[in-house]
């Protein structure tokens, strides 16, 4: 199994974002990515983490192994859409009137690849690979 630890940012009134992951293997720090987006918001930020941390997954040979996936992360907004059903809702409405629709859309396709699980974690509560990977969103936004 590996852990995904993903985190987003945004400066609310500039637009500038930063998202980051971790992919964490046997306790350790496999890769990690960050990077910066503008005309962007939090959300758009919290998904486009986990999106590209499990694409980082998915084409890494050495991971072809790896059949369950945790992803950790401090965004209610998507693990609970996740955990909740309410992505299916979505899903089952065509997205109609659904904020960052495109982005649901990658990340449903993404979770039926493999078995993937999603935690939800405080923010800024002591977790070591969510308080980096914060700091990497932050970071990235403030590039």
């Amino acid at each position: 199994m590996v852990h995904l630890y993903t985190d987003g940012a945004c400066h609310v009134k500039q637009g500038i974002g930063g998202f980051s992951y971790l992919i964490v293997k046997d306790d350790v720090i496999y890769k990690h990515y960050s990077q910066q987006v503008l005309k962007t918001t939090n959300n758009r930020m919290e998904l486009s983490a986990v999106i590209y941390g499990l694409q980082a997954i998915y084409n890494d040979n050495n991971l072809n192994d790896i059949k369950e996936i945790n992803v950790v992360s401090d965004s209610s907004y998507v693990v609970f859409a996740i955990n909740k059903g309410w992505l299916n809702k979505w899903k089952e409405d065509n997205y109609v009137n659904r904020l960052n629709s495109d982005l649901w859309r990658q990340l449903d396709k993404l979770i039926h690849i493999r078995k993937v699980n999603f935690i939800w974690v405080r923010g800024h509560n002591g977790n070591q690979y969510n308080e980096l990977c914060d700091k990497l969103a932050v970071a990235a936004s403030n590039k």
